[in-house]
């Protein structure tokens, strides 16, 4: 052996003699213990020190149930199953899990215990490693809350199906009836019936609406759109959501505004879904813009489309911009009457499609009104 192999073995022998056993299991991440039969505790590293805010010598020679939980007799179940009963019974590893409360607010610990034996092989104590699985316990918590309430979620989804579904069918019959009515294929009708029936027709035509929009939504979140995905062009679905909207426009007087490119590469999507996106942000545009503009723009934007919709109108209150896409929410400053789920569904919708919504207000260019805007992403080329 050379000169060299000799000094690094002498090295070596120093780094030992220096290292201590509790120099090793301080550095473990993990609590360590070392317990007697006797329930006296032999051994504690750095992270049990730490977790219990105490020195070795207020724990080493004190009894484990009285130094780690506070009690004056060894744990039992219900509360907690004691590991070193198990390990010198069965002469085998065990695992338990200790929720501790004692010491602080509240923590999972995963206690495992394996056996340290005499000279005959009899287990005379363990030697406990405790680590601290809170955070996944919590998780596993919040998982089972998540799928309760998503399983809820559904129940409720199916049941808004069948009910609006089941009100949509007399209401449509009740609906018919009336435009007989007013039509004088029942007779001829004063002006009094006649503004009765009118004002009976319009609450049943909110009502159908509203039942439209509770149907759409379980089928959205069933995936039914997904099972209607064409390819789509954009340019054709904003020019009939445009024709859709004129007569409106025209009542209102309001100036529409259209800027689109000649062409625009196709989407995978729905028509009659992207139809009723762009349509209710033109309708909504046009309500509340009288005797103003609404303009739509569309252009490519890297590998979307971007659709902007901006009206010159009553703008939204800044303070509640963040709700504008919650379920029945109404904006504080109108009192147009509508069922509130109008933009929900459409935020539903262009996500669906792997989109984004968003509103401005007022909007950049004008200083005035809103600007609603969504991107679609390009159909793939694979």
């Amino acid at each position: 052996m050379s000169e060299k192999e000799i000094a690094n073995q002498r090295a070596v022998g120093n780094i030992a003699m220096d290292i201590t056993p509790q120099d090793v299991v301080d550095c473990l991440e993990d609590e360590l213990l070392v317990i007697d039969s006797d329930y006296k505790v032999r051994l504690v590293n750095l992270a049990v020190r730490h977790r219990l805010q105490k020195g070795a010598e207020s724990l080493v020679g004190g009894f484990c149930y009285k130094v780690l939980y506070d009690r004056n007799s060894p744990c039992s179940k219900p509360l907690w199953e004691c590991p070193l009963t198990e390990v010198l019974q069965t002469g085998r590893m065990t695992t338990v899990t200790h929720h501790i409360c004692i010491h602080e607010a509240g923590k999972y610990l995963e206690i495992t215990a394996y056996p340290l034996r005499d000279n005959y092989g009899k287990p005379k104590a363990m030697v406990e490693l405790r680590k601290d699985v809170t955070a996944t316990r919590e998780l596993e918590q919040a998982s089972r809350e998540i799928t309760k309430l998503e399983e809820e979620r559904s129940r409720f989804l199916r049941f808004l199906g069948t009910a609006a579904h089941d009100l949509k069918a007399p209401l449509t019959a009740i609906q018919g009836f009336l435009w007989v009515m007013l039509g004088g294929f029942s007779g001829e009708l004063n002006q009094k019936q006649r503004h009765m029936l009118e004002r009976s027709s319009r609450r049943i035509t909110e009502l159908l609406e509203l039942i439209s929009d509770l149907l759409d939504i379980p089928r959205i979140e069933i995936g039914v759109i997904v099972e209607e995905r064409d390819d789509v062009s954009l340019l054709q679905v904003v020019k009939r959501s445009l024709d859709d909207v004129r007569n409106l426009a025209k009542q209102k007087e309001v100036k529409l505004k259209v800027k689109l490119p000649q062409s625009l590469p196709k989407i995978r999507g729905s028509t009659p879904r992207l139809q009723r996106v762009i349509t209710e942000l033109l309708t909504n545009a046009t309500n509340y813009s009288p005797g103003g503009s609404v303009t739509i723009m569309v252009n490519e934007e890297n590998s979307d489309i971007r659709v902007e919709v901006m009206d010159t109108g009553i703008g939204i209150p800044h303070e509640e911009l963040p709700r504008v896409f919650d379920e029945f929410f109404r904006a504080s400053n109108v009192d147009t009457r509508g069922t509130g789920l109008g933009l929900s569904i459409v935020k539903r919708l262009v996500e669906t499609h792997g989109g984004r919504i968003w509103v401005e207000s007022p909007c950049p260019k004008s200083s005035k009104g809103s600007k609603f805007t969504f991107t679609l992403p390009k159909k793939s080329e694979t």
